[in-house]
């Protein structure tokens, strides 16, 4: 059987439901949390008479094999074949999943994501101490009476207030920034063609490509942290 023929009759077979029953969710009225954005209100419904599935918070959706691509991240024909081992229908004669390369990479992305938001935690955590400790010294400025206060003591006080703006939209910042980290997945790498060689010369399968720079989502993502840094950092 081949994969098209194979992922046919997996949908035929299996519901939504039973899919994600597999990777540890049990639906409730037939919805659940949806894993692939920040969810917290249970916006991913299950459809038993086509056996669908639908999020109208992030408006992923599709059939049991483009739960297996999401969930996996990886193309349809191994998400057949995850999809086939994982129900043990048996539909294709050769599963060849590589699971330890899978494993490898996904340990990888889960890394990134955990140091990704623990830059973020610590940058929040930091800016919460400051503006604790500013807004006590706004508190004693504010006891004083205004007769008593100069020209640079008013200055001072509106500088404290202005780095109490700063730092709740940099905290603000950091929750946004989060989220985005939670929900974000690498976009998989085109699969390349052997290079066409002249009529008459030995055709040679060209190397698979590798990506020569980091994924701009995370070159952009830790220029936000560094930049985040330095303000945290600024005194005024």
């Amino acid at each position: 059987m081949n994969i098209r023929d194979a992922a046919d009759s997996l949908k035929a077979t299996l519901t939504a439901e039973d899919v994600v029953q597999m990777y540890g969710y049990t639906p409730r009225h037939g919805v659940i949390v949806c894993p692939f954005h920040g969810d917290r209100d249970a916006s991913l419904h299950l459809y038993p008479a086509d056996r669908g599935w639908c999020c109208f918070g992030c408006h992923a959706g599709g059939t049991v094999i483009d739960w297996v691509m999401r969930m996996e991240d990886v193309g349809f024909a191994e998400a057949v074949r995850i999809l086939d081992a994982r129900a043990g229908t048996g539909l294709l004669d050769r599963v060849d999943l590589d699971e330890g390369r899978h494993r490898q990479r996904r340990a990888k992305l889960d890394a990134v994501k955990k140091s990704l938001l623990q830059a973020w935690d610590t940058v929040q955590h930091y800016a919460e101490q400051e503006i604790t400790v500013l807004t006590r010294a706004s508190q004693e400025y504010a006891s004083i009476p205004g007769e008593l206060l100069s020209g640079r003591d008013y200055m001072t006080w509106g500088s404290i207030n202005e780095r109490m703006e700063e730092l709740e939209d940099l905290i603000r910042e950091a929750y946004h920034n989060r989220e985005e980290v939670r929900t974000w997945r690498p976009t998989p790498q085109p699969a390349t063609q052997p290079a066409t060689q002249p009529t008459g010369q030995e055709t040679r399968p060209s190397s698979p490509a590798r990506p020569s720079t980091p994924s701009p989502a995370l070159s952009r993502m830790r220029d936000k942290i560094t930049a985040a840094q330095n303000r945290l950092a600024a005194r005024g």
